[in-house]
């Protein structure tokens, strides 16, 4: 009785109740369907169970063929339906493979993905590989379009063999189908240096369908980037400590590429002025936590040169620091660590990190 109960409430839950419906800002029908579709086959085997238990029961009331006209459609439906829901699952797995299989030949010297794909890369799929394969998690943005920015801003500091993972969806029973690299919500074409290695067959559960497709970057990106008075709320903004503050708001939502440019103004227009020192810092961390750690050694070991009694000179060290960790350049990383520690003692709160950091290496 409980379990037809039970299936009864899951039967409904899974038929009837909207998509869209929502227990509360968390539990969403496609985060409950993500943890319950795996549920449908072993429950398939509890169907299979009841009908056994109704088979021990029959008697005048419940006949042979009662059991199999009332059970069998339902584990056939029940079969068919779990197929049906584990679809996207499974091709995106085997989507996946091939890519991993391709990646791992080639070896390339850096490896582009969106930050959960990413994540999953470096510390699950390609774990072994990670020292020859410096893979890139892009953490802080979702969105396509945040993703075509970002390309645009850093691809010109990628070494040449670099690949680029495009179209493979993540979160496929979450619905995040307009995350990471997805070129058909991309504004443009990816630079002709992008050449396609391979393309792994339509990606036919997106609502706008896309190939997977693995591209390797076949010569250098020259920068080209420049002040953007687009990305600027008032280009007339001339004062140092507005553009100062305008560069902060934005950096404190995570809209990295907007507050580059207003720290970048005050490079251009003031050159002298007493914030130069502290936008150029904050103008790097940008970069920083856009996961660009090139671009973040080579921008703090100007501002080192440039200020190196600044206030922000022992973060930058650090930093540097933590970019090489994350290049996988141990060495280069515990030196700098330890140059933290030696030269500047009095900063604390870094220096027990940097600590840290080198027991962890």
């Amino acid at each position: 009785m409980y379990l037809i109960v039970y299936y009864s409430s899951f039967f409904l839950f899974l038929n009837v109740f909207p998509n869209n419906f929502k227990f509360d800002q968390y539990y969403s029908a496609p985060r409950i369907f993500r943890y319950l579709t795996p549920l449908s086959f072993p429950m398939t085997l509890h169907l299979a169970k009841l009908a056994f238990d109704f088979w021990k029961m029959r008697g005048i009331f419940i006949r042979e063929y009662s059991i199999v006209i009332l059970f069998f459609p339902l584990i056939l439906i029940n079969l068919f339906q779990t197929n049906s829901a584990t679809m996207p699952g499974q091709i995106y797995r085997n989507t996946l493979s091939l890519i991993l299989k391709d990646i791992k030949e080639q070896s390339p010297p850096k490896l582009l993905a969106d930050s959960w794909l990413g994540f999953f890369l470096r510390e699950v799929y390609l774990k072994a590989e990670s020292n020859k394969i410096r893979i890139v998690p892009i953490y802080g943005i979702y969105s396509a379009k945040d993703y075509e920015k970002w390309l645009i801003k850093n691809q010109n500091n990628l070494p040449d063999g670099t690949m680029l993972i495009t179209g493979l969806c993540n979160f496929v029973h979450y619905g995040g189908y307009y995350d990471g690299f997805r070129l058909r919500h991309f504004s443009s074409n990816l630079n002709p240096q992008w050449t396609l290695f391979r393309e792994y067959g339509m990606l036919s559960y997106l609502p706008l369908p896309e190939p997977a497709r693995l591209w390797r970057l076949s010569g250098k990106i020259h920068d080209t980037e420049t002040v953007d008075t687009s990305l600027l709320d008032d280009t007339n903004i001339d004062n140092v400590d507005t553009l100062f503050e305008m560069g902060m708001s934005n950096f404190e939502k995570n809209n990295y590429s907007k507050a580059r440019m207003y720290y970048k103004k005050i490079f251009q227009k003031h050159p002298d002025s007493y914030k130069v020192n502290e936008a150029h810092y904050f103008y790097t961390i940008c970069y920083f936590r856009e996961g660009d750690w090139n671009t973040t050694i080579i921008e703090f070991k100007k501002m080192c040169e440039n200020y190196p009694k600044s206030t922000w000179t022992a973060a930058a060290h650090y930093h540097i620091g933590l970019s090489y960790k994350e290049l996988n350049d141990i060495n280069q990383a515990r030196k700098k660590f330890q140059y933290v520690i030696d030269n500047f003692p009095t900063d604390l709160n870094l220096v027990n990190l940097s600590k840290k950091q080198i027991e962890g290496l």
